[in-house]
């Protein structure tokens, strides 16, 4: 009895070690996915053989012979095992899934902080690179001081260029809205596009440039006080 019991030890461990090295040896192998699907999928091919084998048991009962009821129970004891072992399994895929649950969920709260930061600069970069214009409420004051001043002042041969390099759109649309704008006031004002030529070693000028046939008069500071307003 005790060779049998010594032997019957000695497989349950061997078979134990075993087991232990193939879901080491997979560990190491297969990439961290496949380990644990393929680890729940013999985890659930145990439960459902170890139920199987419970419910086969059930339907086809031990004979009255001693023999017979020691196999039935034999058997019903390893489809027994097997539904622990498979139940223990799902045990340790849970923990696996939730740890992995907690780290994703952190990983998509990073990623979304992140893409509300990069939409706050989105919104910031579209702000600082879109195009000038003259609002109805800046329009409003800029020509309420310079027609009060117009009024007040006469203006002689004062007159108003507003020049915008020909290559550069936006400065040539602002240029038209900065002369409408003079207009209104009762001012001599015209915008200008010369195509010029630049100096290759020289930055190609972009913006906008007033250029006043008298820049010393009352007229030009009035011009500059107003605009001031739209910075």
């Amino acid at each position: 009895m005790q060779i049998a019991a010594k032997k019957s030890a000695a497989k349950i461990i061997s078979r134990t070690l075993a087991t232990i090295s193939v879901f080491v040896i997979g560990w190491v192998v297969i990439p961290s996915f496949w380990f644990w699907v393929v680890f729940e999928v013999l985890a659930l091919l145990l439960v459902i053989l170890g139920c199987g084998g419970e419910w086969y048991l059930h339907v086809h009962p031990a004979g009255r012979k001693k023999r017979e009821q020691d196999a039935h129970h034999k058997l019903e004891s390893r489809f027994i095992a097997a539904v622990a072992v498979g139940v223990l399994m799902e045990l340790f895929a849970l923990a696996h899934t939730i740890s992995e649950g907690i780290k994703l969920e952190k990983k998509v709260t990073l990623a979304n902080t992140r893409l509300e930061e990069l939409r706050r600069q989105n919104l910031e970069l579209e702000v600082a690179l879109a195009w000038r214009t003259i609002t109805p409420s800046q329009r409003a004051v800029i020509t309420n001081d310079l027609i009060s001043f117009v009024k007040k002042h006469p203006l002689a041969a004062f007159k108003v260029k507003v020049e915008a390099n020909i290559s550069d759109t936006e400065a040539q649309l602002y240029a038209q809205q900065i002369v409408g704008v003079l207009k209104e006031c009762g001012l001599d004002a015209e915008a200008v596009f010369p195509l010029g030529f630049w100096d290759p070693k020289e930055p190609v000028r972009f913006g906008l440039f007033f250029a006043i046939n008298d820049i010393k008069s009352e007229h030009a500071n009035a011009i500059a006080e107003a605009f001031k307003k739209l910075e």
